[in-house]
Formats: C-alpha cells, sequence, structure tokens
C-alpha cells in the first residue's frame, strides 16, 4: 500500500489539485517556494555534513543524504487537507496544496540530482 501510495496516489492527487487550482497568478505569488526548496536542501546538507565530521568517509555521503531528503514528503498534503478547511475555510486545502505540489517539484528534482549524487546513482543508465 504503502508503494502504491507514494508512487501512484499521490503523484494523481497533485495532479489533479494542481489542474484545478494552477494559475498564472498562484505562481507569481508562490515563486518564494522556489528558492526556499532550495535553501531547505541546502541547509539539510550542511547539517548533516558537520554531523558527518570525523565518520568514516563511506557513511559520510548517506548520512548527508539523509539529513537533506527527509521522508516525509505526503504527510503535509494529508494534514492541509484534513486541517486546512477547518482552520482556514474551504478553499485552503485546493490552495494549501498546490503550494506543496509546486514545493515538491523542486525538491524532487533536487532528489533526483543531488541526492542520486550523494548516494553514488548513475543518472543515465
Amino acid at each position: 500500500l504503502s508503494n502504491a501510495a507514494a508512487s501512484l496516489l499521490v503523484p494523481c492527487l497533485l495532479l489533479d489539485r494542481l489542474g484545478r487550482t494552477v494559475t498564472l497568478e498562484l505562481v507569481a505569488a508562490a515563486w518564494p517556494i522556489i528558492p526556499i526548496g532550495i535553501l531547505y536542501v541546502s541547509i539539510g546538507c550542511g547539517l548533516g555534513a558537520i554531523a558527518t565530521v570525523g565518520q568514516p568517509s563511506h557513511i559520510r555521503r548517506p548520512s548527508i543524504a539523509a539529513a537533506a531528503f527527509a521522508n516525509s514528503n505526503a504527510m503535509p498534503i494529508i494534514l492541509i487537507e484534513v486541517i486546512g478547511p477547518e482552520l482556514f475555510g474551504p478553499g485552503a486545502a485546493a490552495t494549501g496544496v498546490t503550494y506543496i505540489g509546486l514545493y515538491l517539484t523542486v525538491y524532487l528534482v533536487l532528489q533526483w540530482t543531488i541526492g542520486a549524487s550523494l548516494l553514488d546513482v548513475p543518472l543515465l543508465q
């Protein structure tokens, strides 16, 4: 079930929400999400590098990747779907999932490039 949720259900939810709510005005208002995503991953890499000082070299890079790329991508979507309408009104869930979707787009690109290079995963096979 976890694989189905991560591989099929969450992307379908994001595609559905983004398709209904993304407008040029929203993207213009949400542009700070892109540098925030990059900053988040950079801080994670930095903290991971600090935490692994003095560790064997075979542990350092995977540990930095683990600190930079937390495994909680679907959790904010679930929380905003459940809590958003109660706290911020009926349109809050759609807008919140749109912002999360824009963030995840940047985050996943960084995960597939920087994370893959930290784990020595070949990008092209």
